[in-house]
């Protein structure tokens, strides 16, 4: 994500369909890879089967897997992922 508003100004990027396109592919696919990983890690260790990307990403943070603040940001995240796909 860091590279690709990188090559962009302001400007450039609220103009490019493009760039918008793929931040928000990029997007997708991160909270998707991660949901992934948690889910994984979750069933493994803790016998526990999250109900949604949101909620994989909180459990990380209450079995402190990863730091609650993080676990936070990336259940924001997950919710910016359902209103790109679901565009709620």
């Amino acid at each position: 994500m860091k590279q690709l508003l990188s090559q962009y100004s302001l400007e450039e990027f609220i103009e490019s369909i493009e760039a918008k396109y793929a931040l928000r592919y990029t997007i997708i696919l991160f909270v998707e890879s991660v949901a992934d990983l948690a889910t994984l890690i979750l069933e493994a260790d803790y016998g526990i089967a999250p109900d949604s990307y949101r909620d994989a990403m909180l459990l990380l943070g209450e079995k402190r897997i990863l730091p609650y603040s993080l676990a936070e940001a990336l259940a924001r995240l997950a919710s910016l992922r359902n209103i790109i796909i679901h565009r709620y």
